[in-house]
C-alpha cells in the first residue's frame, strides 16, 4: 500500500516535471516570437538575393548524411543532421561528441548549411589531430525553432541513435555549443536532459532562468556580446545570474562593444572554449 502510493507520487511528480518543462519551452518561444522574429523575417527575405554560405567540398565529404523520425500524434516529424567521425588511433579508443547547434540563418533541408563556422574548422586537419572526436551537426527545418519542444525531442532522439550506432563515443564525455538560435536550443536541450552532458557553450543565447535549477551540475562556458541587438545579452546575464544563485558551475564572457557574431574568436585557433570544453568529464557516465 505504501510502495503503491510512492509510485503514484512519482508518476504526478513525473508528469508535473514534464508539464513544467512544456511551459518553459512555449514561454521562451514566445518570447522568441515576440523579440527576435523581426530580425529573422528580415534575413530571409533577403535570401533569395543572397548566395548561400559556401562550404567546401572537402568539409562535405568529411561528413555524412543521416536522418531520424519520430512518430507523434501530428505525425511524423523529421531531423536531418550529419556526422564526421575522428581519426582514431585505435577502435578500443573512447572519443568524445561534440553536437553543435546552427543559427536561424541555417535552417532548411539542404544538410549542408551547417556544416560552416566551428563544423568547418573542427574538419581541418590541425583541429582533427588536436581535438579527435565525433561531431554531429543537425539542421533544423524551415519555420521550426530549436527550443520548441519537437526540435528537443529530436534532437535527443539524433544523439542517442548515434551513441548507439557508435559504442566508442565517450559518454561521459558529450558537448553541446550553439550559436544565437542554436544558443537558446543548447539552454532547452541541457534542461531537458541535464544528465547528459559533460559541457555546454552557448553563445549569445535565450533562455528562461526558471530553469536554472536543472542545470546546476553541468559546466557552462557562456559568450555575449554587450552591443548585440538581435538577442540582447540581458539574457546571459540573466541566466548566469540565475545559475549562479543555484551554486552552479558557469564561465561568463560578456564581450564589450561587440555585436551578435561573438563566437567568431572561441572558433578560431587558439581556442579558449575549446581547450575548456575537451577537459570537461562527467563523474559516472549514464
Amino acid at each position: 500500500m505504501n510502495r503503491s502510493g510512492s509510485d503514484n507520487t512519482n508518476a504526478s511528480g513525473h508528469n508535473i516535471s514534464n508539464l513544467r518543462f512544456l511551459l518553459i519551452c512555449l514561454s521562451v518561444q514566445a518570447l522568441i516570437n515576440l523579440l527576435i522574429l523581426p530580425f529573422i523575417w528580415d534575413e530571409n527575405q533577403g535570401q533569395g538575393r543572397r548566395k548561400q554560405r559556401y562550404i567546401s567540398p572537402e568539409v562535405i565529404a568529411q561528413y555524412t548524411k543521416d536522418q531520424v523520425f519520430l512518430d507523434s500524434p501530428e505525425g511524423q516529424s523529421l531531423l536531418n543532421y550529419r556526422l564526421m567521425k575522428p581519426i582514431m588511433s585505435s577502435a578500443e579508443t573512447k572519443y568524445p561528441l561534440v553536437i553543435f547547434l546552427h543559427g536561424a540563418g541555417s535552417r532548411g533541408d539542404d544538410n549542408r548549411q551547417p556544416l560552416g563556422s566551428l563544423p568547418t574548422q573542427l574538419s581541418r586537419q590541425v583541429w582533427r589531430e588536436k581535438y579527435p572526436c565525433y561531431v554531429l551537426v543537425p539542421q533544423c527545418p524551415r519555420e521550426r525553432w530549436w527550443g520548441q519542444l519537437e526540435m528537443v525531442e529530436l534532437l535527443h532522439a539524433a544523439l542517442e541513435k548515434t551513441v548507439n550506432e557508435y559504442e566508442n563515443i565517450d559518454r561521459s564525455r558529450i558537448y553541446l555549443i550553439g550559436l544565437s538560435m542554436g544558443g537558446n536550443g543548447c539552454w532547452s536541450f541541457a534542461a531537458y536532459k541535464p544528465e547528459l552532458f559533460a559541457g555546454v557553450a552557448p553563445f549569445c543565447g535565450q533562455a528562461d532562468p526558471e530553469t536554472a535549477s536543472l542545470l546546476t551540475k553541468i559546466p557552462f562556458w557562456v559568450v555575449h556580446g554587450d552591443a548585440d541587438i538581435v538577442i540582447d545579452v540581458s539574457y546571459s546575464r540573466n541566466m548566469v545570474e540565475a545559475i549562479q544563485k543555484e551554486k552552479g558551475n558557469i564561465i561568463y564572457h560578456e564581450l564589450p562593444g561587440v555585436g551578435h557574431n561573438c563566437w567568431s574568436e572561441a572558433f578560431q585557433e587558439p581556442s579558449a572554449m575549446m581547450e575548456w570544453m575537451f577537459q570537461q568529464q562527467k563523474q559516472t557516465a549514464k
